[in-house]
């Protein structure tokens, strides 16, 4: 039996002109624990959320001297993290739409120019899922899994980002009714009757029964 629970370790960019100018936020405070990124004095981060609010902290740190985090909607940042830029000299402006990123800051689509001599993007981040064989399904980038948190291949169980974004309270919950699961198959003990919604290929329905060699489709 296998647990996939990678993480979302893959930086997401928002498609909009001049993203390549734009440093993935993740990225940047991983560089900026061993000093090895630089920032000007004028910083803009799009995204708002506590990976957003960690880079205006790093960045100030760094030497920013001016710093603004924009957001679609009310930043969604936990109120300790939203202090903690706060106190670095971070302004938050919502809601705020990005155009375009140039040479001189972040375009808005109300033709605003935020100056900025490094953007940083926290618009979230994905799983990496390329490692896993095409027999594991995928649903919009992410694991597709049942309730039990199995994969289309039933000895491949799925948790956490991988599955979906969300809470480390979520994940380890996840965690738990996999490992309960995984341990009634392998103890053979009682019957499992696991259907999984229509991830084949032809729109079929797996159904899953212990022992795993049961594997039927109807």
């Amino acid at each position: 039996m296998v647990v996939v629970a990678a993480g979302a370790q893959k930086p997401c960019l928002l498609p909009v002109p001049g993203q390549e100018r734009a440093t993935a936020a993740l990225d940047f405070l991983r560089l900026s624990k061993i000093n090895e990124v630089k920032v000007g004095e004028r910083v803009v981060i799009i995204g708002a959320g506590n990976v957003g609010c960690a880079a205006a902290a790093e960045a100030a740190r760094l030497g920013a001297k001016e710093i603004t985090l924009i957001d679609i909607q009310e930043p969604a940042s936990f109120v300790v993290e939203r202090k903690h830029a706060e106190a670095a000299g971070a302004k938050f402006l919502w809601p705020k739409f990005t155009q375009a990123v140039t040479a001189k800051g972040v375009e808005l689509t109300d033709g605003t120019l935020l100056p900025a001599d490094t953007v940083i993007m926290a618009v979230g981040d994905a799983p990496d899922l390329t490692f896993l064989p095409e027999e594991v399904l995928l649903e919009r980038g992410f694991v597709a899994v049942n309730d039990r948190y199995q994969t289309s291949d039933p000895q491949v169980f799925a948790i956490g980002d991988a599955v979906r974004l969300g809470l480390l309270t979520e994940a380890i919950g996840a965690g738990r009714i996999a490992a309960r699961t995984i341990d009634d198959i392998l103890r053979g003990g009682r019957m499992l009757m696991i259907t999984c919604p229509p991830w084949n290929r032809h729109g079929s329905i797996w159904t899953i029964t212990t022992p795993v060699s049961t594997l039927r489709e109807i």
